[in-house]
């Protein structure tokens, strides 16, 4: 006999905005100024930020798979399992980012400094997301819920982005100003950016403080290392998502970090840079408000292939449409292009907690917090591989800094950001159409059998 669904108040739902507004605040601090900081502020030789941003990354891959562990090993029973860490990573957020962007000098101890505080700064970030997309999936059995949660969370992510492009650089300015000193403009918009993130993150640990869990969370037992990575490796519908979301950030990256590049090379219009920033930013708007109507008309899985397809082949489209002249057309297309990324991101939360579904269906263990965990895996990898493609990609076009691009230069950042990103996501699309199997009524049929066990 199935449990009784207790329904989730609208305040729980809409808390679900607060973490990942929080964390982006200070998440496209670090994202846009972290390298110009370390290189035109501390004055670090470039093959010193060189070897901290790689070896940063490198840890940062390291810490993933120790995310989902520390998730599944640890219990609070007063803090609530994944909720605890809420209130136990803020506060260590708060230090050891702020000292990323502290100057101390650009010798080895000042590299060190930035190292160490990167790497306890991202590994709680990290467990801290995991934990809020554990508990995400962990309070309802209700697929539509969960879909309002991810769809939710994903408002929050958008808003996040929204409010830095406001107060990010104004933040940095006017403390710089204050103090007469332009590092401690950085310092302080990391102090607060990240206190800004706990109070969000300890908000959302107290309205969801009494907050019943799903009837399958129940069904829970302590897991050895060995058996959460076997979970993951006998979960097919995890390892399709996880191999096409990692494409699927790997164009996302390139088209992020070659934009600029395009403006200058291939559009011949440098300028307009900030209004195609703009543009993305407000079409994720617009794609954050819809994305629930379209994923309730579709489903997850069709939502996804198609916003893949939509978002890959607006790439490919620029190929053959871009060049001196055609800035407005590129704006228009790849907009509409980060209006169906921006659906992927709502939906890929909701469908990775279908795969939790399907593990306890299948092998009637709840590994929950790791599986969830490794959503991480794309964004990490995706980060890794487009950090490959792009300076190899451009030696090989024979791209020089300072210099004129040539028409074969421009033809070749327009083939990595066009039709290898493009192509990309579009292949991410097609994995998924053909290989991910889960849809809304095969998880419902699931959740009641696990449920029906008892």
């Amino acid at each position: 006999m199935n449990e009784k669904k207790t329904k989730l108040s609208n305040l729980v739902k809409a808390s679900f905005i607060l973490p990942t507004l929080g964390q982006n605040l200070f998440i496209y601090l670090e994202l846009y100024y972290m390298s110009y900081f370390l290189t035109d502020i501390c004055k670090f030789e470039l093959s010193t930020v060189t070897f901290i941003l790689t070896s940063t990354a490198a840890v940062d891959l390291v810490w993933v798979f120790v995310t989902g562990i520390v998730l599944e090993k640890f219990e609070f029973k007063k803090l609530g399992k994944y909720r605890a860490w809420y209130i136990i990573g803020s506060p260590i957020i708060i230090v050891f980012f702020t000292l990323m962007f502290t100057n101390v000098g650009n010798g080895a101890t000042a590299a060190s400094i930035v190292i160490i505080a990167f790497c306890i700064k991202t590994l709680m970030q990290d467990i801290q997301s995991a934990a809020v997309t554990a508990q995400l999936s962990q309070l309802s059995d209700d697929q539509k819920e969960r879909n309002t949660l991810s769809v939710t969370r994903n408002i929050g992510s958008v808003a996040g982005q929204f409010a830095f492009s406001f107060v990010g650089l104004a933040t940095i300015t006017f403390f710089g100003n204050l103090f007469g000193v332009t590092a401690l403009g950085y310092t302080m918009a990391a102090l607060i950016f990240t206190i800004v993130n706990g109070i969000a993150h300890i908000l959302l640990w107290y309205i969801t403080k009494d907050v019943p869990v799903a009837a399958t969370e129940h069904k829970k037992e302590k897991l050895s290392v060995a058996q959460m990575f076997k979970v993951f490796a006998e979960n097919p519908p995890l390892l399709v998502l996880s191999f096409g979301d990692l494409l699927r950030y790997t164009a996302y990256f390139l088209i992020s970090s070659t934009a600029a590049y395009y403006f200058a090379a291939v559009l011949k219009d440098p300028g307009s840079m900030a209004l195609y920033l703009t543009c993305q930013t407000a079409t994720g708007v617009v794609a954050a408000l819809l994305v629930k109507f379209i994923i309730e008309l579709l489903g997850k899985k069709a939502t996804y292939v198609l916003s893949c397809l939509m978002y890959g082949g607006a790439a490919v489209l620029m190929y053959f449409l871009g060049g001196e002249g055609a800035t407005m057309t590129f704006i228009i297309v790849m907009s509409i292009g980060s209006f169906f990324n921006n659906c992927i991101r709502a939906t890929i939360t909701s469908m990775t907690a279908d795969t939790v579904i399907y593990s306890m269906w299948k092998s009637n263990v709840n590994a929950r917090g790791f599986i969830m965990s490794m959503t991480n895996i794309p964004i990490k990898f995706g980060s890794m591989i487009k950090s490959i493609i792009l300076p190899v990609g451009l030696g090989i076009i024979g791209y020089q800094a300072g210099v004129d691009a040539t028409p074969e230069v421009a033809q070749g950042i327009a083939i990595i950001m066009c039709l290898v990103a493009g192509g990309s996501v579009m292949i991410s699309g097609l994995i998924n159409l053909f290989f991910y199997h889960l849809n809304e009524k095969k998880v419902e049929e699931m959740t009641n059998e696990i449920n029906a066990r008892g």
